[in-house]
């Protein structure tokens, strides 16, 4: 009898992850780069950091990111994508899509993706006397790969980053208590 492996990241299953990207007239975008990249284990926040590396190793050994292009209807479609929660992004410079998605079924198709503005987020991360700046903190977003660090007056900016969508930061650094924006 076999059994699974509940610490497994990696759950079997690969699917055709599809949709569609329009502008704001609803007209279909043509030769845009989409990618899709495996946001890591959340589970694996909590665990040591020895452990955190040897399970990034192991998802390294899966196929975490795939690209492509969207054809003349705006349609992307990705092959043999292993089931997880990916942040699927596209963007030509100054717009584009960011959303999470859950791949857990052989045929996952997306609602149709508008293109929007982006923008950029910069913050400054201090510790708890509300004066002294905090370097070297990685400042990411919820449900995507985004990622920034602070420079040593504590200071970060977050690029492509969709227009009127409200986001969770979380910025985090060894030794310190993880701080997680309100909304």
């Amino acid at each position: 009898g076999s059994h699974s492996n509940p610490a497994s990241p990696v759950v079997a299953g690969n699917a055709k992850v599809s949709g569609v990207i329009v502008d704001s007239d609803k007209k279909p975008v043509e030769n845009l780069n989409v990618r899709l990249a495996l946001i890591s284990n959340s589970a694996s926040k909590n665990l040591p950091e020895n452990i955190r590396t040897a399970l990034r190793l192991a998802i390294a050994d899966t196929q975490t990111e795939f690209n492509t292009t969207t054809d003349k209807n705006g349609v992307y479609s990705f092959e043999n994508v292993p089931y997880g929660r990916y942040s699927l992004s596209a963007n030509n410079g100054n717009i584009g899509v960011l959303r999470a998605v859950e791949v857990s079924e052989n045929e996952t198709t997306l609602s149709t993706e508008s293109l929007k503005p982006f923008g950029t987020v910069t913050g400054k991360v201090v510790a708890e006397d509300g004066k002294s700046s905090i370097y070297g903190a990685m400042v990411s977003v919820a449900e995507s790969e985004l990622r920034a660090f602070t420079n040593n007056e504590g200071v970060f900016t977050l690029k492509y980053i969709p227009v009127g969508t409200e986001y969770q930061l979380t910025a985090s650094l060894n030794g310190y208590e993880q701080i997680t924006s309100e909304d």
